[in-house]
This record gives structure tokens, C-alpha cells and sequence, in this order.
């Protein structure tokens, strides 16, 4: 662990791509639990979340805080999809990559939800861009 705050990011994305290791309670707690509790979070925000959304934007010259308002369903959509493909990643990565037999699958299904998260991104993106 770096004590630079820049090089934090790179770090926890080198923690990430490093070959999984781990016993049984590893593979309960990041390839079960830990999903369970993103999906939950995904069905407690996907209830939650209003049709209307407000998100912060930077400071830009000295000038007083802007927002950026959504007012579609699909951005909440967005946001349940982003954050269900993290889970995936956490269960395809752990709980597959951990197990003998299934983990020659572990890798290729590793990169679909890679891509998948890549993909909901973009699609939140399009959504808070063509519906603000």
C-alpha cells in the first residue's frame, strides 16, 4: 500500500488483477456474502431511488455549485446496472476463480462482466447526458 493518495487508485487496481488466492472463507465472504449484500444494495436502491435524480458538479470558476438534474427512469436503471455488474465481477471472480472445477471459466466470465460494467457506464453516461 502507497502512502501517495495519486497512486492509491493504481494500487487497489493492481490488488484487483492479481491471481486470486484465498481458503474457504475467502470464497464465502468475497464470492457470496459480498455480492449478496451488492445485490441487495441494488434492490434497496432500485426501490428507493426517485425519478428524479440530482447530481453534483465541480466548482467551475469560482461560480457557485451546479447540478445536473435527470429526470428519467433510465438513470436509475443505470445505476442498478453499474452496481449489479460489480457484484458479478466480486462472485465470477471469487467464488468461480476459487473453485478447481470452475475456474477455467473464472477468467473469460471475469471479462464479460468487466465488459458489462464498461458498457452500464456508457449507458449512464448517454443517460445523465441526453436526459439532463
Amino acid at each position: 500500500m502507497t502512502r501517495n493518495q495519486d497512486l492509491a487508485l493504481v494500487d487497489l487496481l493492481d490488488r484487483l488483477t492479481d491471481p486470486v488466492s484465498g481458503g474457504r472463507k475467502t470464497r464465502l465472504l468475497l464470492g457470496v456474502f459480498v455480492p449478496l449484500g451488492i445485490m441487495c444494495l441494488v434492490g434497496f436502491l432500485f426501490i428507493n431511488l426517485p425519478a428524479v435524480i440530482t447530481f453534483p458538479v465541480g466548482r467551475r470558476y469560482g461560480i457557485s455549485p451546479q447540478y445536473i438534474t435527470v429526470q428519467s427512469e433510465h438513470a436509475r436503471y443505470a445505476i442498478c446496472l453499474v452496481t449489479s455488474m460489480i457484484a458479478t465481477y466480486f462472485h465470477f471472480r471469487w467464488y468461480w476463480g476459487l473453485d478447481r472445477r470452475l475456474s477455467d471459466y473464472s477468467e473469460l466470465l471475469t471479462t464479460v462482466s468487466l465488459i458489462g460494467f464498461g458498457a452500464a457506464m456508457l449507458y449512464f453516461v448517454a443517460t445523465v447526458l441526453l436526459c439532463s
